[in-house]
């Protein structure tokens, strides 16, 4: 079956875009795994958790207290025995004298009891506590959500730390089979006499700091490899086995373009840490409210039934029920409440401020991660030409050795040149790449960029 002009076409840029997905989909995927595995995370995620409980815990404040209690007690304290009598509805004329008054009998009491406790009103403090609580939560929300981001920048930057370190042990070696060829050609040029026995033994030299470069280099990719799989939740003693290209990558996002105002108003809307600062002051202004209820009368309700037996278990002997109030005022505690309202608002002048520097902190990120991104972008396209110049350079001097117009000395140099061209030339496309995820980090949209859903927060 014969395919079209315009099915040919397809399947040509369908070739093209299938490293790049292959590339998205596996940065993609140690991404979600790090989400789901990290400790650090983790560890954030229960601490969001604990925040909730808390939160959660303080809307009983508003609800009635009820609870159940048991005492047992034997005693011949004079004003014990009177109060369990009485309470009890056993006084004795026998017990009316002297005697009775001031050496009663040991009495055995056992008493339950059902209370009921009511806050009433308490000036706002409740309310005040449990705003408080919720603004804490979500700031705590806020906070997980900038972890996550958090974890997935170290997780891209040792994606492409590694991808960078693979790049570097496939550059050497090709630098290593270049100087292989060198020592082949010195030592074949040696045995026809066309060459001194020099030109062999500074070959041998320099393939010998190639391979020692190649070392190097693969035990620094052997060590990016499991940095990356300990980030994503792994054993660090194995290897996370990945394909990431920095030249793949790079042309993903060659063309990545974005305006400063865009990312600055980007940032202030999503970023989780400035968020969660935000939230700490709607903390503080609940915990400034708080401090004042101190000047409000605070009034509780309570209730009570209780029953007495001089065995337990026993019959019930006597029964007695209690329903009241209470009101306090605070009229002097040694200018206690005063201080602690000074305090309130100091914490939440400090929160305030602490919001305006977040706030310069977060555009500062974007500011200088754009520069950068621009800065790599022009170290790439540099570096890129000077490559091809020191592969074309390298093949003109070699065969320049060939015939007898170039020294030895010559064809290592501009292998050299070739070699530091190279390492500039993937140092630069590793650098455009994390300037570039690191400026989508500092805007609050690291995850959406990456391809990866925000999901729900862990409940336990």
């Amino acid at each position: 079956m014969r395919i079209g002009r315009k099915g040919r076409c397809f399947l040509l840029v369908f070739l093209m875009l299938l490293p790049l997905s292959a590339r998205a989909g596996e940065l993609k995927g140690l991404v979600e795994r790090a989400l789901k595995e990290n400790h650090t995370l983790k560890g954030e995620e229960w601490s969001t958790v604990a925040t909730r409980e808390g939160y959660l815990a303080s809307w009983g404040l508003f609800f009635p207290r009820l609870w159940f209690q048991e005492e047992g007690v034997r005693s011949d304290n004079p004003p014990f025995v009177w109060m369990t009598k009485m309470s009890r509805r056993d006084v004795t004329l026998g017990m009316m004298n002297l005697e009775g008054f001031n050496r009663p009998d040991t009495v055995t009491d056992f008493k339950s009891s059902v209370n009921v406790a009511w806050p009433l009103f308490h000036g706002g403090e409740i309310y005040s506590t449990v705003m408080m609580n919720r603004a804490f939560y979500r700031a705590a929300q806020k906070w997980l959500g900038s972890t996550r981001e958090q974890v997935a920048l170290v997780v891209v930057r040792r994606y492409l730390e590694t991808a960078w370190a693979r790049s570097r042990v496939e550059a050497a070696r090709s630098a290593v089979e270049s100087a292989r060829g060198h020592v082949s050609t010195a030592q074949a040029r040696f045995r026809r006499g066309m060459a001194l026995r020099a030109d062999v033994l500074r070959a041998k030299v320099y393939l010998a700091s190639m391979e020692d470069r190649l070392a190097r280099e693969e035990t620094a990719w052997e060590v990016s490899k499991r940095a990356l799989n300990m980030v994503v939740g792994g054993d660090p003693r194995m290897p996370a086995e990945v394909k990431g290209d920095l030249e793949v990558l790079y042309k993903r996002y060659e063309s990545y373009n974005a305006t400063l105002d865009a990312l600055v108003t980007q940032a202030l809307e999503r970023r989780g840490d400035y968020l969660a600062q935000k939230a700490r002051v709607e903390a503080g202004r609940y915990s400034v409210k708080r401090a004042r209820s101190d000047y409000f009368p605070k009034i509780d309700l309570m209730a009570g039934w209780e029953w007495h037996g001089s065995h337990y278990p026993g019959e019930t002997e006597a029964a007695n029920w209690m329903v009241g109030g209470v009101a306090k005022i605070n009229i002097f505690d040694g200018f206690a409440r005063e201080h602690r309202l000074r305090k309130a608002k100091a914490m939440l002048a400090r929160a305030r401020e602490r919001t305006k520097e977040k706030e310069q902190e977060v555009v500062l990120d974007v500011v200088s991660g754009l520069l950068r991104l621009r800065e790599a972008r022009k170290r790439v396209e540099a570096s890129r030409s000077s490559v091809a110049e020191a592969q074309e350079a390298l093949r003109v001097i070699e065969k320049r050795y060939a015939s007898g117009l170039a020294t030895m000395v010559e064809v290592n140099d501009a292998q050299s040149a070739l070699v530091e061209a190279q390492s500039l030339y993937l140092g630069a496309l590793h650098d455009y790449l994390v300037a570039l995820y690191t400026l989508q980090y500092s805007a609050g949209e690291l995850l959406d960029f990456v391809g990866v859903k925000e999901g729900k927060a862990h409940d336990g």
